[in-house]
């Protein structure tokens, strides 16, 4: 499993639906919350890829999300 229902399963986001008409279209939009638990995983994945973009060391790999 990858994306989104991964991050789901592991309650690091919260997803929810919201529905509109626009042009006579229903339209269903998944909209996603982060967690508590998320939080400390998007601040270590953002640390991770601002390193790179600034050309700082590296850890091996991006935090893990589990």
């Amino acid at each position: 499993m990858s994306g989104v229902p991964r991050l789901e399963d592991t309650r690091l986001v919260e997803g929810s639906y919201h529905q509109e008409i626009i042009d006579s279209q229903i339209i269903r939009e998944r909209h996603y919350t982060l967690t508590a638990e998320g939080s400390p995983a998007w601040d270590g994945s953002r640390d991770f890829y601002l390193a790179a973009i600034r050309g700082g060391r590296l850890p091996q790999s991006p935090p893990s999300c589990s």
